[in-house]
């Protein structure tokens, strides 16, 4: 399965190469803890979309050894067709097994904002953010990327240390 979402990850960027513009990194001078007020910001310097005509959803993310995340789209399940139903949102992602489909259960984020809060290489190493296209981030306390939330990811295998960050979803 993983295979075939990140080949789907890869024709889905042929298609759209505006996802790739809509990848945007940054850094927050002086982070230490995070706050609303850093969320405003970096929205207002992406001008991806107006603040206040989105929701958003703030979690915290704490991986240590061995964790990783596999190829994904972010909220999207993985069902079997026989049970869809009237779902909305449905993505249909050419698989090897022709019985599984991604859906989403409620809204589909449109963009994913990672901020992290530790330093790669110093407080842990691995857990860096890769695309379909090869592209992977190594993150920095206080660096931010922000991406098309349809966007095929994985988070690789932390090898020593605790990763934290904070992941923040923009919905319609």
């Amino acid at each position: 399965m993983a295979e075939a979402i990140y080949e789907y990850g890869k024709e889905l960027l042929k298609k759209d190469n505006t996802l790739v513009l809509k990848r945007i990194t940054g850094m927050l001078p002086d982070y230490y803890t995070f706050n609303i007020e850093h969320l405003k910001n970096i929205v207002s310097e992406c001008n991806l979309f107006n603040f206040d005509d989105i929701t958003y959803s703030i979690n915290s993310k704490e991986y240590i050894k061995n964790d990783f995340m596999k190829w994904h789209i972010d909220d999207a399940l993985l069902l079997n067709r026989k049970n869809l139903n009237n779902y909305k949102n449905i993505i249909d992602i050419n698989y090897k097994n022709k019985d599984m489909i991604y859906k989403y259960e409620n809204q589909k984020p449109i963009y994913s904002l990672l901020i992290y809060e530790n330093d790669y290489g110093k407080d842990f190493n691995g857990g860096e953010l890769e695309f379909a296209d090869g592209f992977t981030y190594k993150p920095k306390r206080g660096s931010y990327i922000i991406f098309d939330s349809s966007e095929v990811h994985r988070v690789l295998p932390i090898k020593s240390g605790t990763r934290f960050s904070k992941l923040i979803k923009f919905y319609n």
